[in-house]
């Protein structure tokens, strides 16, 4: 009752006295309010915790106000909480203010699985693989080709009445794990997002396929004692991967013009720029251009269409060994609780999942304690000229002139995610709606050093992430924010947003020496989108949770196939990297049992 007297009075009471434009759009408050509180339903807990202190302090706060007559006071506490050097206060501020956004953009779709529902079976079977992302769905498909009693199990919703476009809204709110809204603790607050549906990340990826660089498998060989990476070993599975998802490039006419002004930038300085092919059929007409070839449009059709058993809205919440060394999952359907019996059981439950269930089943002690992913920052930039239409498509060109350790690119630059990238110039903030067409959201993305971990909290239901970045990461970050400043005005943007807070716009080369040397990692809004290596696998025990292979160390029948298994960051898109290590690791168990 308290969130919702908040939400609907509080909200609109202080954004209105912060003269909030994107406020005055909201025709129904409680319609707005409904779809806000149900957003706010499946975050994680601890932000939503947070969400709910601050509620009551500003509650309290408009009670006094009322009985006291101090309104300037209030309004005035409010600013300074939102520009408080606590990033913690201010970090959960801006979490409001983003499902603010994201609540008041397109409408959702109708969602709910058309798939049959089997009842869970009690038979013994060969292998249960939880979680259908990338190494999941190449995992069951592979065994289940093989010839084993196969099971996949998803938490997430198998199908949808109506699929939700890309990028909208309505995907954010049922294809992504907590509604695409949570964080890291630590040093700097990261915002992540992962996906929650059938296909997991590939259902929320752009697709861009990289295989994994050299340099990072020479690291992964020499200090995570990695095996059996050579070209001639790994090439077929590469290949194997690019023909069975379509990797090819875009034609020239489907390629935004956003993505095109990052290409017109690195030529002017004579800067390395590459156009990074996807997985995806550009055969087809559409808005977009053709389909992704997700996991369901690939490994899991051929999956279901065969026989394959799946098991969506299902979440594996501990495991344990039984006398007969046989496994057993209790699993949570809906209200309900079940379990499953199988020989063998393959992780693919997410880079945060996973680990936290190998240790909530206390599996593995070292699981969750090499927790990567790529910290970014965002650029918002204005042009004379349109970049950006509706369903603009994913834009394809990558600036790679200071990798691996620093990379520029082109985000999704829809109209709800360009206003959650203007929050901290609410002065501009109109700028969004009179010109968007002429705005896209670039980003720099680094290859950290930091490491973070991922706990099991016991009055949380959800696993806490910590992340903290090292001096190098925030020199690195401010550097190439610089540099991406510096690209873009010479592909001729007229108007920069850095996305922290206190930069100031920039619109000539000449303010680029104000930027800092060092970002502020406390004023920052870094996100990611590529989360990995919390289960590191290679042969070197000090280091990682499982063997080259994927099988968890000392525990017959358990192994790892999804992005935690990524001994460190890539420093490009991981999922080729996932995808191609799990069909290794699959045909190896397969030739071995």
């Amino acid at each position: 009752m308290i969130l919702w007297f908040y939400n609907l009075v509080i909200s609109r009471y202080i954004h209105l006295k912060l003269n909030s434009p994107h406020f005055e759009s909201i025709h129904d408050p409680k319609y707005f309010i409904k779809r806000f509180m149900y957003h706010q339903k499946y975050m994680p807990d601890y932000i939503s915790l947070g969400l709910c202190l601050l509620s009551c302090l500003f509650l309290i706060s408009l009670i006094f106000d009322k009985i006291f007559k101090t309104e300037k006071f209030i309004i005035y506490s409010f600013k300074k909480a939102r520009n408080s050097s606590i990033s913690i206060i201010r970090n959960f501020l801006r979490f409001h203010d983003s499902i603010l956004e994201i609540a008041n953009s397109d409408d959702p779709v109708s969602c709910g699985s058309i798939l049959k529902k089997p009842p869970l079976t009690k038979e013994l079977l060969d292998f249960i693989v939880i979680g259908s992302g990338p190494g999941g769905s190449i995992a069951v498909d592979g065994l289940h080709e093989a010839g084993f009693k196969t099971c996949l199990l998803e938490s997430g919703n198998a199908s949808f009445d109506k699929e939700p476009m890309p990028f909208s809204y309505a995907e954010m709110l049922y294809k992504y794990k907590y509604s695409g809204i949570s964080s890291t603790m630590g040093n700097a607050s990261i915002a992540f997002v992962e996906g929650a549906t059938l296909g997991g990340g590939s259902e929320v990826n752009s697709g861009l396929y990289h295989r994994p660089p050299s340099c990072v498998l020479n690291k992964w060989e020499s200090k995570f004692g990695l095996e059996g990476l050579s070209d001639d070993y790994m090439s077929p599975f590469y290949q194997r991967i690019e023909r069975d998802l379509e990797v090819n490039y875009a034609p020239p006419n489907l390629i935004p013009n956003a993505s095109l002004k990052l290409q017109e930038g690195a030529n002017k300085l004579n800067w390395s720029c590459q156009e990074v092919p996807r997985w995806h059929n550009y055969s087809e007409s559409g808005a977009l251009g053709g389909t992704r070839i997700t996991m369901t449009e690939s490994y899991l059709s051929k999956y279901l269409s065969t026989g394959g058993l799946l098991y969506d809205n299902s979440k594996a919440n501990s495991i344990k060994q039984l006398e007969s060394n046989d496994w057993v999952i209790n699993v949570l359907k809906g209200d309900s609780k079940e379990v499953l019996y199988s020989k063998n059981i393959i992780f693919s439950c997410g880079t945060i999942s996973t680990a936290s269930l190998l240790k909530k089943s206390r599996l593995s002690n070292k699981a969750g304690t090499s927790f990567q992913m790529h910290p970014t920052i965002k650029v918002t930039a204005l042009f004379n000229e349109k970049v950006n239409r509706e369903n603009m498509g994913v834009p394809v060109h990558q600036v790679k002139e200071f990798s691996p350790d620093i990379s520029f690119g082109c985000s999704i630059s829809s109209k709800p995610y360009l206003r959650m990238s203007m929050l901290d110039y609410p002065d501009s903030l109109d700028a969004v709606e009179n010109k968007w067409e002429y705005m896209a959201i670039y980003y720099v993305m680094i290859l950290p050093e930091g490491v973070g971990s991922i706990r099991n909290v016991s009055f949380f239901k959800d696993p806490v992430t910590n992340y903290n970045l090292t001096c190098k990461d925030s020199r690195n970050l401010a550097y190439g924010l610089k540099k991406l400043c510096e690209l873009l005005l010479a592909a001729g943007a007229t108007r920069l947003y850095p996305s922290s807070k206190g930069f100031k716009e920039i619109s000539s080369s000449k303010q680029l020496a104000c930027l800092p040397e060092k970002l502020d990692l406390s004023n920052s809004n870094l996100m990611s989108v590529h989360l990995f290596s919390s289960c590191p696998i290679g042969e070197n025990r000090e280091l990682c949770v499982a063997d080259s292979y994927g099988k968890v160390f000392d525990k017959d029948g358990l192994y790892i196939s999804d992005g935690s298994m990524l001994p460190s960051a890539p420093g490009v898109n991981p999922q080729g990297s996932i995808m191609s290590l799990a069909l290794r690791n699959n045909t190896r168990i397969i030739e071995n049992l």
